[in-house]
C-alpha cells in the first residue's frame, strides 16, 4: 500500500477528522506492524513536508499532514464571500420586516447556489436551514417544508452527530406541515423523529427532546379531536420533563400544561383543567423573571447561562405566543364555567396571564432597544 493509495482513502472521507484515524488504522490493519495506539495519538501539525520516501513514518506523516489541511471544496476568496453573504443575510433576518426578510432569502439563495455547483455540503444544509427559517418568517410554511427538505439528503452518514441533525431536521419538517394543516404528514416525521431520540437520548439520559416530540404529537390529536390519545401523549411529556430540572427561558412546561388544561375542560372537568393552568401560570411567573435576571446579568456580554441575546430574545417571543395563547383558551372557557368559584378564579388567572404577557413584551421592548444602541 502506496501513499497514493492511503491519500486516494483520504479522500474518500467527508470528514476531516476521520480521515486520518481512518487512514492510520488500515496501516494497522495491513500488516504494516504501527501501534494501535498511534493512531489516535494528537499529531503536531506541521508546516513542512518532508520528502515522499517508501517508508512507513513518511507515509503516515503525509497522510496525517494531508487529512489535517482545512478541508473546504471551495477556494479561499469564494469560502470569505460565502461567509459573507451568510452574515448579511443573518443580520437582514433579525431585522425581520418583509423587505428584509425577502433581502435575507436573495443572499441565502445565492449561498446556496455557489455551495451546491462546488458540492459543499455543509454550508448548504446551514443555508437552507437559514432559509427554512425565513420561509416561516415570511408565513411560508410551504417553502420552509421545501428548504428543511433539501436538508436531509445533504447530511453526513458517518457524522457523529447525524442522528442528533436529522432529529433536529425532521421536528422542523413536522412543525412546517403542522402549519400547512397537513397533519398526518407531520405525525409521521414526528414518529420517525421519536424512533430517532429514543434510541440515541435515553441512553444519555436526556429526554428533553422525547418530551418536546411527544407534546407535539398530543397536539396533532387534540387537532383530530382524538382527545384520550392526545392526553396520553401529552402525560407521557408531562412526567419526562418532570424528571429535568426547571431551566430558566424554557416555556416548554407551561405549552405543555396548558395541553392538558385543555383537554380535561373538553372532557367537562372544569377544576381539573383550572388547576393546570394554575400550575402553568407559577411556572410562566418564574419564567418571566428568569428573563428579567438573564437581562439583568447580560450586560454587554451578550451571553449568559449559555444564552446569547438572541436566546433569551427567541425564548421572551416564544414565551408571549404562549401566554397569548393561553389567554384566547381562558377566554374561550370562561362562557362554560358555571361556578361563581371558579369564575373568580378563572378571572384571577386570567390577570395574572395578562401580566406576564405585559411583562415578557416590556422586556422584548428593552431587547429591542439595546440592539438598536448596539447595532447588535
Amino acid at each position: 500500500m502506496n501513499l497514493t493509495v492511503i491519500k486516494a482513502l483520504v479522500v474518500e472521507y467527508s470528514r476531516p477528522k476521520r480521515c486520518w484515524a481512518a487512514a492510520l488504522s488500515v496501516l494497522c490493519v495491513g500488516g504494516f506492524g504501527l501501534p494501535a495506539t498511534s493512531a489516535i495519538e494528537p499529531v503536531t501539525q506541521s508546516t513542512t513536508e518532508p520528502a515522499p520516501e517508501d517508508t512507513l513514518k513518511s507515509c503516515v506523516f503525509h497522510v496525517i499532514l494531508e487529512a489535517r489541511k482545512p478541508w473546504r471544496l471551495l477556494n479561499e476568496e469564494t469560502f470569505e464571500l460565502v461567509q459573507q453573504l451568510m452574515e448579511e443575510g443573518t443580520k437582514l433576518q433579525k431585522i425581520g420586516t418583509q423587505e428584509s426578510l425577502q433581502q435575507a432569502k436573495s443572499k441565502f439563495e445565492q449561498v446556496i447556489q455557489i455551495t451546491q455547483t462546488a458540492g459543499e455540503r455543509r454550508l448548504q444544509q446551514r443555508a437552507w436551514s437559514e432559509m427554512g427559517e425565513t420561509a416561516f418568517a415570511l408565513d411560508d410554511p410551504q417553502g420552509a417544508t421545501t428548504a428543511y427538505k433539501q436538508i436531509l439528503p445533504l447530511l453526513y452518514l458517518d457524522d457523529d452527530n447525524y442522528e442528533e441533525q436529522k432529529v433536529d431536521v425532521l421536528g422542523k419538517i413536522g412543525k412546517a406541515y403542522r402549519a400547512l394543516g397537513k397533519n398526518q404528514q407531520a405525525l409521521e416525521i414526528y414518529n420517525k423523529a421519536l424512533v430517532l431520540i429514543r434510541r440515541r437520548d435515553r441512553w444519555m439520559g436526556n429526554c428533553l427532546r422525547e418530551a418536546r416530540t411527544l407534546n407535539s404529537i398530543g397536539e396533532i390529536y387534540a387537532d383530530k379531536n382524538e382527545l384520550e390519545k392526545a392526553l396520553i401523549y401529552f402525560e407521557q411529556a408531562l412526567k419526562l420533563r418532570q424528571l429535568l430540572p426547571p431551566h430558566p427561558l424554557d416555556f416548554d412546561p407551561v405549552d405543555i400544561l396548558n395541553n392538558h388544561g385543555k383537554i380535561y375542560f373538553a372532557f367537562g372537568d372544569t377544576s381539573k383543567a383550572l388547576a393546570f393552568f394554575d400550575w402553568s401560570f407559577r411556572i410562566a411567573g418564574w419564567l418571566v423573571q428568569s428573563v428579567q435576571i438573564s437581562w439583568d446579568a447580560l450586560g454587554s456580554e451578550f451571553t449568559v447561562s449559555g444564552y446569547t441575546l438572541d436566546g433569551i430574545q427567541q425564548e421572551a417571543q416564544l414565551g408571549v405566543k404562549q401566554l397569548e395563547a393561553t389567554i384566547s383558551i381562558l377566554n374561550q372557557l370562561y362562557p362554560n364555567i358555571e361556578s361563581p368559584e371558579q369564575k373568580t378564579i378563572y378571572i384571577d388567572k386570567l390577570k395574572q396571564c395578562e401580566g406576564l404577557k405585559a411583562e415578557l413584551e416590556r422586556q422584548l421592548e428593552m431587547i429591542a432597544q439595546q440592539r438598536r444602541r448596539s447595532n447588535v
